[in-house]
């Protein structure tokens, strides 16, 4: 959740950037989560099942169609360039890059995988899977539709 509110590391800075934050049922003790964020990417938060770790869409370099102008709008793949599925552990307060240029992240039942959408280097969007660390990466899909949005039904593989 977005407050406008300045991190502790950007206390003095001319313009806030916004940052995901977390907090306990009541809105106190918050803390803004460790992931970089930039137009509107740190979206799609989600909790693991056991509720120790979020997911989500963060900033991992900058790309040239995320200028002011509309270039944006000429990349069908913009949307996947320069940002990442990042997991962060809450409790221990280390962030782990999971995938570059991936959205979409969706915890499998039981935490134990992650599924997101990524572009490979042939501009190609595919569904993978990995573990919550980033590793055992598995492409599920090799076709040229554009896959988005995974859901986990059943079991996990």
């Amino acid at each position: 959740h977005f407050t406008g509110e300045p991190t502790p590391q950007q206390k003095g800075a001319n313009k806030p950037v916004p940052n995901l934050w977390i907090m306990d049922s009541v809105g106190g003790t918050k803390k803004p989560l460790k992931g970089s964020f930039k137009f509107g990417y740190g979206f799609q938060p989600v909790w693991s099942p056991v509720g120790d770790k979020v997911a989500y869409v963060g900033v991992s370099t900058s790309h040239a169609c995320w200028s002011k102008d509309d270039t944006y709008r000429a990349d069908p793949y913009c949307r996947y360039r320069g940002v990442a599925v990042d997991v962060e552990d809450v409790n221990r307060g280390t962030l782990k890059l999971v995938r570059d240029n991936a959205i979409d992240p969706a915890w499998s039942p039981d935490g134990s995988w992650l599924a997101f959408t990524a572009l490979d280097s042939h501009q190609q969007v595919d569904l993978w899977i990995s573990k919550p660390d980033g590793s055992d990466a598995r492409r599920l899909t090799d076709t040229p539709e554009l896959e988005l949005h995974p859901t986990w039904l059943g079991r996990t593989p």
